[in-house]
């Protein structure tokens, strides 16, 4: 039982996002973010009132997403020009 109360408390200390401020960060209309969510590419999380919010974190991931190293091409023999 405790650790739900952890949960929840760590959730509620998470800033949330209402589906318009996510829209502007994201540079899209809101009715996208709502879509978005209905395909899973974003987790909204419900309010009492039914309402959704998006965590902040979720948002700054898609807007800085992890760098991966790509690997060197490599010269095709008679490809270069002279």
């Amino acid at each position: 039982m405790a650790e739900k109360a952890i949960k929840l408390e760590v959730e509620e200390q998470e800033e949330l996002l209402p589906p318009r401020e996510v829209a502007k960060r994201l540079r899209v209309v809101p009715k996208t973010v709502s879509r978005w969510a209905d395909q899973g590419k974003l987790t909204p999380v419900f309010l009492p009132s039914g309402h959704r919010r998006y965590r902040a974190s979720e948002v700054r991931a898609i807007l800085n997403p992890p760098v991966t190293e790509i690997a060197p091409v490599e010269k095709v023999k008679g490809s270069e020009k002279a």
